[in-house]
């Protein structure tokens, strides 16, 4: 049995999903999803939305505590500690040696942590696997995405009003622009799409791409539309949607500027686009001892040091 302790919002959890899934595919095994964390967090974006998505029907659902071995217990509760994740996120990717020892010894007894970027896990032969962190890589699950990618679609169909939307996107050579507001706005590490970057981003959609439409997706939209001028015609997505309606359209897209944020990976990840242009910011985090694994290798980049 895999166990997943979801965290975050959606992208967060379809990272963690994914993961767990390639290994499930691979050992044949079932997974349940604990929401222990997440019937705990105080965050209003962070509640289990991956019922909306077409996972696996043979995922189950858990709200109780795991049912651990004493030893897993105690790792677990450590793992989980306010010091541990302060830890792992201060030091990560400093001593690699020190990460993979502790990795080599937390997978020996069935867990499965990663806080940020990629390291490299072995999935042994225990009774319980425990993936505890956010998985942020595709090399979790790239291997096996062919399979993966049908569970993450939005299940159901869009409202009227959204199918038109998309109708439009499929017509023209449209951009989703993502713009993340929310926790954002306060948290340092992870300010680095200025609105010159965004601005200097559709510049380079305009040299690369034939008559594009900008399609703009904020969480807090009001703002944007306050604070950013642009320098092109654009269509403001204002639709109250939900944030798993709200990735539907975005990943319905054919090009991409994102911001550092999971949701919006996800959401050229997701795309069919073949030819896709994404336009991203060459680093993820403002502390450059964290992993810029997110980044890929087709993504075109901003040097946002370089701008005002």
């Amino acid at each position: 049995m895999i166990y997943i302790s979801l965290k975050g919002g959606l992208g967060n959890q379809m990272f963690q999903y994914a993961a767990a899934r390639s290994v499930a595919i691979d050992t044949n095994e079932e997974i349940t999803l604990n929401l222990e964390n997440l019937n705990n967090s105080k965050i209003a974006h962070e509640t289990y939305t991956l019922d909306n998505l077409n996972i696996n029907p043979n995922v189950k659902i858990s709200n109780k505590k795991i049912n651990f071995s004493t030893k897993q217990r105690v790792i677990y509760e450590i793992l989980n500690s306010k010091g541990a994740n302060y830890l792992s996120y201060k030091f990560v990717k400093i001593n690699d040696y020190l990460e993979n020892f502790f990795q080599k010894a937390l997978n020996k007894n069935g867990f499965y942590q990663v806080t940020a970027g990629y390291i490299p896990i072995k999935i042994n032969n225990t009774k319980i696997k425990f993936f505890n962190g956010y998985f942020q890589s595709d090399k979790y699950f790239k291997k096996n995405f062919s399979i993966i990618r049908q569970e993450l679609l939005i299940k159901g169909k869009p409202t009227n009003k959204n199918k038109i939307i998309i109708d439009k996107m499929k017509a023209t050579n449209s951009v989703c622009v993502h713009i993340r507001r929310g926790d954002y706005a306060y948290l340092k590490n992870y300010q680095v799409c200025s609105i010159a970057y965004y601005l200097k981003a559709m510049e380079i959609i305009k040299e690369k791409i034939k008559e594009p439409k900008f399609y703009i997706f904020s969480d807090d939209i009001e703002w944007v539309k306050k604070n950013i001028k642009f320098c092109s015609d654009v269509t403001y997505v204002d639709q109250n949607n939900t944030s798993y309606e709200e990735l539907r359209l975005m990943y319905s897209c054919k090009h991409f500027i994102i911001s550092n944020s999971s949701f919006s990976w996800w959401a050229q990840y997701l795309s069919t686009n073949k030819n896709k242009v994404v336009i991203s910011p060459n680093i993820w985090y403002q502390d450059k001892n964290q992993p810029q694994d997110m980044i890929l290798d087709y993504f075109t980049t901003i040097d946002v040091s370089k701008l005002n």
